[in-house]
């Protein structure tokens, strides 16, 4: 079957709504409630020291709420998941791959434009999640490699690419991928040059593309949620061993 065509199952119009409803709230209003919530029971507001507590409950908010919302479509797309067997573990290889050729041309990308734009590239999002790494390393873990993946992969595949994809493939790939690199860069884009903001939301660009890829090629959700966790549990370990 041609991949383009493959049904990926569809929301319903209550998860449509919900969903909608939560994507500013997701980028706007948990990151704020999740530190409120952790000031609240901790009684401090050294929001520094509390950046794994309040990253933990962030993810944990996001993950909990959508798979409550979307309860429906997961059940579903675990279903779909069963039926495509032990094929999956391929459409994983091939995800990675995607994502492995892509991250390593978007380095060339990076070094060319750090040249042009005489601009030092730095990812503010890697290094606050070295330093959570560092002083919680259990939030660091549960969020990135379990909570996280669970929520986005939700809402910019599942909501995102799922939506949009049966209008356009080209929208849907181009709407999820920059929703999802937005979503890594907005917590620094105010505290950097314009530059250092596109050139992070660059390198977010091949994460998104293989997450989109696989959840259409294996047409589960789940494919995708399962390659989130897998780059990110690489992530942690090469975060770990640079310490």
């Amino acid at each position: 079957m041609d991949q383009s065509q493959r049904d990926l199952g569809t929301l319903r119009k209550s998860e449509v709504i919900g969903g909608l409803l939560y994507l500013p709230a997701f980028f706007l209003v948990t990151p704020i409630l999740a530190a409120l919530v952790v000031f609240f029971v901790t009684g401090t507001h050294v929001q520094a020291e509390l950046a794994g507590p309040i990253e933990l409950v962030y993810t944990a908010m996001n993950a909990v709420f959508l798979g409550l919302l979307f309860r429906h479509y997961l059940l579903d797309q675990w279903r779909r998941l069963q039926n495509r067997g032990w094929a999956i573990f391929a459409d994983l290889g091939f995800g990675f791959l995607i994502y492995f050729a892509g991250a390593m041309a978007i380095s060339r990308v990076m070094g060319i434009l750090q040249m042009l734009l005489q601009t030092e590239y730095q990812n503010a999002n890697q290094e606050a999640a070295e330093a959570i790494l560092a002083q919680w390393p259990l939030a660091a873990i549960l969020a990135a490699c379990l909570l996280a993946p669970i929520g986005e992969e939700l809402l910019f595949r599942g909501l995102v690419f799922c939506g949009l994809r049966r209008k356009s493939r080209t929208l849907a790939y181009a709407a999820s991928m920059l929703s999802f690199s937005l979503a890594h860069v907005l917590g620094s884009m105010f505290d950097q040059p314009l530059s250092v903001t596109l050139m992070a939301l660059i390198v977010y660009l091949p994460h998104s593309f293989a997450l989109a890829w696989t959840y259409e090629h294996s047409g589960s959700i789940w494919g995708s949620v399962f390659l989130h966790a897998t780059l990110n549990s690489f992530s942690m370990l090469a975060l770990a061993a640079m310490r």
